[in-house]
């Protein structure tokens, strides 16, 4: 169970936008494994999962964050379930296969509280598959690929609307590689494609406007110099365009056109240990026609812990350290770029036991 409110002023008085959600949820997976030679093995699982979600939303005129009269209370009631099959096969110690597959149905139905109108969701059904390979070339050496597909819900109310958008799918697939040539030396790279359908409300009707295409690639280095010493750093280069409509071969909006992250940990022998992690988010559009920007961000954190007991940790944090002002989401609407603001410089103390 959940609520919430939030209230703000568009300049035409206060209101309130109070939430409340209750879901309920049952899984069940049965699993089997056959051990088929002594390199050899397969596991099947097969299951469902069924989630019930029943909100309420409501918008309020408020004054001095007292509610004076109603805009809107609409009931959203919400049902998935889903089964699903899946296998691992392991053909020998050099090679993994994996599969699956999952059907999913989606039900519901709303009510105006203020109406008293009541309405019927279109029933959704949405089948989706993965695959894979991973080969693992030598202890250290290994390379992998693997194929999927998903899908996007039209968003909140829109389900329960008389003239809704359809289910837009999504295809992914990524490559790889990773290894470690050293004991002091671990390396990952992978490239990484998706694309997904685009659909916008154009004169009263959803039009497809062709693809958001994401495609990039990712390194990963981590250094281990001498016991309790790691060094790490990643870089996500990303080259994500639309494919067709209006905005063919504009940039897709809200994507970083990288992101690099370096980091240095040191855990002591007498249990004293530190981190210091850095962040540079590279430039992103907040339109899709290309007009309008964000220029990124850079930020860094500080850890220090200390074991004072066989199950006790001391820890300080210090959030963004240096008291950048930035925002980790920038969109553009109303005219401007609107900015999701992030936090200060922060201080945190923890203690920690495990059991």
């Amino acid at each position: 169970n959940n609520k919430a409110s939030r209230w703000a002023d568009w300049g035409g008085g206060q209101t309130e936008m109070f939430t409340k959600e209750s879901v309920l949820g049952i899984l069940a997976n049965l699993g089997y494994l056959k051990n088929l030679h002594s390199e050899s093995k397969i596991r099947v699982d097969s299951g469902f999962d069924w989630r019930y979600f029943d909100s309420n939303y409501q918008d309020w005129n408020t004054d001095a964050r007292v509610r004076t009269s109603v805009n809107s209370n609409d009931d959203y009631i919400f049902n998935n379930f889903g089964v699903y099959l899946k296998s691992n096969y392991d053909m020998n110690k050099y090679i993994r296969l994996f599969a699956g597959i999952r059907h999913d149905f989606f039900s519901g139905n709303t009510k105006d509280k203020l109406t008293g109108d009541k309405r019927d969701m279109d029933d959704y059904n949405v089948t989706t598959y993965k695959g894979g390979i991973i080969g693992n070339i030598s202890d250290r050496y290994s390379v992998y690929a693997n194929i999927g597909t998903t899908f996007t819900l039209p968003r909140k109310e829109l389900k329960y609307a008389e003239n809704h958008p359809d289910v837009t799918d999504l295809l992914f697939r990524e490559i790889g590689m990773k290894a470690n040539p050293f004991d002091w030396l671990l390396l990952r790279y992978a490239y990484y494609y998706s694309d997904d359908d685009i659909v916008a409300f154009v004169a009263g009707d959803y039009v497809d406007q062709g693809k958001a295409v994401r495609k990039g690639h990712e390194i990963e280095v981590n250094i281990f110099p001498f016991e309790g010493l790691t060094l790490f750093t990643s870089l996500t280069l990303d080259d994500s365009k639309f494919n067709g409509g209006p905005n063919d071969g504009n940039w897709v909006t809200s994507v970083p056109k990288h992101i690099w992250n370096v980091g240095i940990q040191y855990d002591s022998p007498i249990g004293t240990g530190a981190r210091l992690w850095y962040r540079d988010v590279g430039k992103w559009y907040t339109d899709r026609t290309n007009d309008h920007s964000y220029e990124g961000y850079k930020t860094a954190d500080l850890t220090i812990h200390h074991n004072f007991a066989k199950k006790w940790t001391v820890s300080f944090d210090v959030k963004n350290l240096f008291d950048e002002k930035y925002a980790e989401y920038v969109g553009y609407w109303s005219g401007s770029n609107q900015f999701m603001s992030s936090n200060p410089r922060g201080f945190y103390v923890s203690l920690r036991y495990n059991m």
